[in-house]
């Protein structure tokens, strides 16, 4: 439902995920809000759990995504 929302969102500039449990099956989610997103400014996904294939999806996302200037895993 987050996700959802800021597919779209034009406010929301850093989003901070630390230390929540995310793990593969919640990064599609992220990924898929990535490439139309267009204001997030900061992600970060420190200790979530994403390891493997969760990693793979997310990657690949940030990839289309041209306005995160901050990444932190």
């Amino acid at each position: 439902l987050i996700c959802d929302v800021l597919a779209t969102d034009t406010k929301v500039k850093p989003l901070w995920l630390k230390r929540n449990p995310i793990l593969g099956t919640g990064v599609v989610h992220i990924a898929r809000m990535l490439p139309t997103n267009n204001y997030l400014q900061t992600l970060d996904l420190l200790k979530t759990g994403l390891l493997g294939e969760g990693c793979k999806i997310l990657f690949n996302a940030l990839k289309l995504n041209h306005t995160l200037k901050k990444f932190i895993y």
